[in-house]
């Protein structure tokens, strides 16, 4: 009776064991994911600084290389991919996170910046969005159902809608600027840049009336 104890004892402390092993390693693969993601998040970062600069480079001397520009908006789209990653592995409250959304609010401005020269020097139209979004538990199935409009709506016109996305809540002296320079008062929401005007779609179709104007 004591030898049929022991072994079920036994059995129970490798088990145990294996489990303890078995969720160590699942760990520290995952962390190792959500660290190279990280990483990817800072070269890519690097990656569209220097190619906006250089962009702005060639637009200070009004040359005007459209296939630069549309390399550094698809890098800046590949960059807000990797950081919805990070909040999914993290957390939307994560130090690490909030850190680099604020880096990328910052990229976003510049990018928009250099779009307002792009179409002063080189005889393009864009049509760019600030979408104001809410991770708060209340306003997020909102916010992801006018990111979803979005989303659909610029990939009808992928050239020349702009959609820059900004945490309404991030504690960013550039969202916070933002808030105060367009009167944004409310989340989710979004910003018809040329227009200046905040409206919550419900379709796709209160967008495209702008695009008709």
């Amino acid at each position: 009776m004591r030898k049929i104890e022991k072994n079920v004892l036994l059995r129970i402390i490798i088990s145990f064991l294996i489990a303890t092993i078995m969720f160590t390693g699942l760990f520290l693969i995952s962390d190792t994911i959500s660290y190279m993601n990280n990483q990817k998040i800072e070269e890519k970062s690097d990656a569209i600084l220097n190619t906006l600069q250089e962009l702005q480079k060639k637009l200070d001397n009004f040359s005007c290389n459209y296939g630069l520009f549309i390399k550094a908006s698809e890098e800046l789209d590949d960059v807000g991919v990797k950081i919805a990653l990070l909040e999914k592995r993290f957390g939307k409250y994560n130090e690490r996170v909030l850190e680099k959304k604020e880096e990328y609010s910052k990229i976003e401005i510049l990018h928009y910046s250099l779009i307002k020269k792009f179409q002063e020097n080189c005889n393009r139209t864009f049509f760019p969005i600030f979408f104001f979004y809410s991770n708060s538990e209340e306003l997020y199935d909102e916010s992801e159902r006018i990111s979803f409009i979005l989303s659909t709506f610029k990939r009808k016109n992928p050239e020349e809608i702009m959609i820059y996305s900004f945490d309404y809540n991030l504690n960013s002296k550039t969202v916070l600027e933002l808030k105060k320079r367009y009167n944004i008062s409310f989340a989710p929401s979004v910003l018809i840049v040329n227009k200046k005007d905040l409206i919550s779609p419900q379709s796709i179709d209160n967008l495209e009336k702008y695009l008709e104007k």
